[in-house]
């Protein structure tokens, strides 16, 4: 890489030279022999392809999860991460469904913090409050969280496809909680 003293008239690639500005200079290199038709059909480019068909599914996913927001909570720090957890899940073969609720459970409304004394609560209220508490804890926290995201209400007709998307996930998510709930 070259710097020039003077700027050019026009940047580009020129035979088998390019002229480009970086940091408000012009610079200049030897062009590069790649090409986009050779990265799409040379067999040495297959994981690389691989890995652009896995982000364009998974932007899809975070992008039909990133609509379900209210525009107050959309930004785009949360599209992103929402786009790497669904490339991450997508690599470990996960269905469609399960990424998309997956990712469902990651944006759900932030956790409050514990309070810094726990309330101590008499022996005869947890007595009391006892079966109630083994009922409950019978299935798993994540497959109770999984029961509260599936249980959410998708009102808007914008949001149909992925409506569609979930009905099937959720009978199969039902079905594993009512086995969890009955072994």
């Amino acid at each position: 890489m070259a710097w020039l003293n003077s700027p050019p008239e026009k940047y580009g690639t020129f035979g088998n030279i390019c002229v480009y500005p970086m940091y408000g200079k012009a610079c200049m290199r030897t062009a590069s022999s790649l090409t986009g038709e050779r990265v799409k059909e040379d067999p040495a480019f297959k994981n690389t392809m691989a890995s652009a068909k896995r982000l364009t599914d998974a932007s899809r996913l975070a992008a039909a999860v990133y609509a379900m927001l209210p525009p107050s909570r959309q930004k785009h720090r949360l599209y992103r991460r929402l786009t790497g957890q669904a490339i991450k899940l997508v690599k470990e073969r996960h269905t469609e469904g399960g990424v998309v609720v997956e990712l469902m459970i990651t944006i759900q409304l932030p956790r409050r913090k514990p309070r810094k004394k726990p309330v101590k609560q008499p022996v005869q209220q947890l007595q009391q409050g006892q079966n109630e508490k083994q009922t409950i804890a019978t299935a798993p926290p994540v497959s109770r969280r999984i029961a509260t995201v599936l249980l959410m209400p998708f009102p808007s007709p914008q949001r149909r496809n992925i409506h569609t998307l979930l009905a099937a996930t959720r009978q199969e998510y039902y079905h594993s909680i009512e086995r969890i709930e009955d072994g």
